[in-house]
């Protein structure tokens, strides 16, 4: 069997570099697009949103712990907060709201322990994935820091009972992501295996 010849083997690699190529470079597409956010005032603010309200962020959960998130961009981070004072809409006492992982998707940098006066909106924003009954935070909305200052208008207390469902399709964006790592080292490693068996089977010694 004559081995193959070198403009073959150029090709064999080109090919699997495109595939690679293909699988990772969307992974991390949606982190290089920069945010650009036009001022709103409060009162903007309070007018887009579903739901406004204030409170205590009790939990962040950040999947860009683990070697998943800080592969996969698209990823949403998940703040729960303690309601104080709900301005528009309604919202139970224990909420939950997403953002982008990514600042330079607009994600919000919620922090434990801080107060906030929130300015959510229902469903997905075309960056983060949730159901429709789920809240979001663009960082271009106005969620700000509540430093003493409410936000304008008369506050109503939240609803009694437990948080809603959210982030619920974005944790499902976790496992999809890694199954997308799995399916990628899976052909990593076949790649390799291919090519450790092609040199074995032309190696000189093989061949005398």
């Amino acid at each position: 069997m004559n081995p193959p010849s070198r403009r073959a083997r150029v090709t064999a690699a080109g090919l699997s570099a495109i595939v690679l190529a293909v699988l990772f470079v969307p992974l991390f597409a949606s982190s290089a697009a920069a945010c650009g956010c036009v001022g709103l005032t409060e009162a903007e603010s309070l007018d887009l949103a579903d739901v406004a309200f204030t409170g205590r962020v009790e939990s962040v959960t950040d999947p860009r712990s683990g070697l998943v998130g800080s592969m996969f961009g698209d990823g949403a981070v998940t703040a729960t907060l303690v309601v104080d004072q709900v301005y528009k809409g309604s919202a139970q006492v224990v909420t939950e709201v997403t953002t982008a992982m990514d600042g330079a998707a607009c994600g919000f940098a919620f922090e434990v322990d801080r107060d906030y006066a929130v300015f959510a909106s229902l469903g997905g924003d075309g960056v983060v994935d949730v159901g429709p009954d789920d809240l979001t935070v663009n960082r271009c909305r106005g969620t700000r820091l509540l430093g003493g200052v409410p936000p304008d208008g008369v506050g109503a207390s939240p609803l009694s009972g437990g948080s809603p469902p959210g982030a619920s399709l974005a944790r499902a964006g976790l496992l999809a992501g890694w199954l997308a790592l799995a399916a990628t080292a899976t052909l990593a490693v076949s790649t390799l295996t291919f090519w450790a068996r092609l040199g074995r089977t032309f190696s000189p010694a093989r061949r005398a």
